[in-house]
């Protein structure tokens, strides 16, 4: 059905959708002709920018070698990279959405020349301090790199983020080498236990898998797999995941959630761990090559 003052779906432009989740004051619906799942009305550009901050709470340990949070975003660049290394070795690399450049001073460190757009001027900021990273504050849409510069393109979490990703992933085509290659991981809506704990997200109000605002669009295999064939791309490989537990199910707060949340970690956490086994992990990752 169509759902009066919902935006059209950012990758075919549908009208057709239906709610199937709303957390904290956000619809996520669902497109009745692609099937991608995206926020029904996302915040306006002067909000979302404001998300993006140390202010807001955005990443604001990044900066602290020995903070939490910058080891958790170091442990996924080296996951990454290990992922990424068994495509491409060296070469010019482009990182969008590079935070703190946590992935790229890995790639540095194993010989890559090394770029970076970011859009948080905060964490932009931490990732100029590293040398050898060439970063620029914004989006990739402005920054205005020449056509086919690199040999490599990442987007490591970051394509769930941006409100128009078909724009998006043209402009990584336009900026890839010929022989370029693509690399993208995001959140997988149809991991089993994204799937497993939706039957009884509504009865809980409670489904930890979609993050709005943030989090503008919930991507599959199909729906992505859908964008980088519009966008001229051809995949050559994808693999499943399992998400870091402690993201899914709040392992660090864990004895002070309620009895329901207790019982909810122990029925749906088995289903995470063994998602990738099964070829449905909760965390894509996905290389493509232009065509």
């Amino acid at each position: 059905m169509s759902v009066a003052g919902f935006i059209p779906c950012p990758l075919c432009k549908g009208t057709a959708r239906e709610v199937i989740f709303t957390k904290k004051g956000f619809d996520l619906v669902r497109c009745g002709s692609c099937n991608l799942a995206y926020v029904g009305k996302p915040p306006p550009p002067k909000e979302l920018q404001k998300l993006y901050s140390f202010e807001a709470g955005y990443q604001k340990d990044a900066a602290n070698s020995h903070s939490s949070e910058v080891k958790f975003h170091t442990k996924a660049a080296q996951l990454s990279y290990a992922a990424l290394s068994r495509h491409r070795s060296r070469g010019k690399l482009l990182d969008v959405g590079c935070s703190a450049g946590f992935f790229l001073k890995e790639a540095h460190a194993h010989g890559w020349e090394t770029y970076g757009i970011e859009y948080s001027p905060d964490t932009a900021a931490v990732a100029a301090k590293h040398p050898g990273l060439h970063i620029q504050i914004g989006t990739l849409e402005a920054a205005h790199y020449e056509p086919k510069s690199f040999d490599v393109v990442t987007l490591w979490d970051v394509v769930e983020h941006v409100p128009d990703p078909l724009h998006t992933m043209h402009d990584v085509h336009r900026v890839l080498k010929d022989d370029g290659l693509v690399a993208i991981s995001t959140p997988n809506i149809d991991g089993l236990f994204p799937q497993l704990s939706y039957r009884v997200a509504k009865r809980l109000d409670y489904w930890p898998h979609p993050e709005p605002p943030h989090h503008l669009m919930q991507f599959s295999g199909q729906t992505l797999g859908l964008l980088l064939a519009r966008a001229g791309f051809e995949i050559v490989a994808t693999a499943t995941r399992c998400l870091p537990l402690s993201f899914s199910f709040d392992l660090k707060h864990l004895l002070r959630r309620s009895p329901k949340l207790w019982l909810y970690t122990a029925a749906f956490l088995p289903a995470a761990i063994i998602g990738p086994w099964l070829g449905a992990g909760d965390w894509l990752f996905v290389f493509a090559k232009k065509k």
